[in-house]
């Protein structure tokens, strides 16, 4: 909830360039939602800035039980870094930090997507992340 006023931007940002599959739908994200899941503990936010303290990347994880193991599990919903500090080390700096902090809380589990159009995958699978699944997306129109 600190960083609310920020991260607006970021998300713009992000969806310009990662979501353009939904770029039929307006972007309109549901920060009260956010809000109280953070403050359920369901949510953690994780936020790269420079040493002024501008935001310039985010990380966005749900907390879960899964129903099918009663294991804690984490599900990454926005990970995004500015292109203009990107490079380096800073992704796998944000990464490792929020892995370490989410492992503290009990989860054994991280699931991190990886859109096809950004080729994140070799970081993934360079932090030793398998990939297991395919997902596929189809939009259609009100009635």
């Amino acid at each position: 909830v600190d960083a609310l006023d920020e991260i607006h931007e970021l998300h713009v940002a992000h969806w310009g360039e990662t979501e353009k599959h939904r770029h039929g739908l307006a972007l309109n994200p549901d920060y009260l939602t956010m809000i109280a899941r953070e403050r359920n503990g369901d949510l953690l936010q994780f936020t790269m800035r420079t040493a002024d303290g501008r935001l310039v990347g985010n990380l966005r994880m749900f907390l879960a039980t899964s129903l099918h193991t009663q294991t804690r599990y984490a599900s990454e919903d926005s990970l995004f870094i500015l292109p203009e500090h990107r490079g380096g080390f800073a992704v796998l700096a944000l990464l490792r930090f929020a892995q370490a902090a989410i492992l503290s809380t009990g989860v054994r589990e991280i699931r991190i997507n990886s859109k096809v159009i950004n080729n994140a995958d070799v970081l993934m699978r360079r932090m030793k992340y398998q990939p297991v699944a395919l997902e596929f997306v189809k939009f259609f129109d009100k009635e």
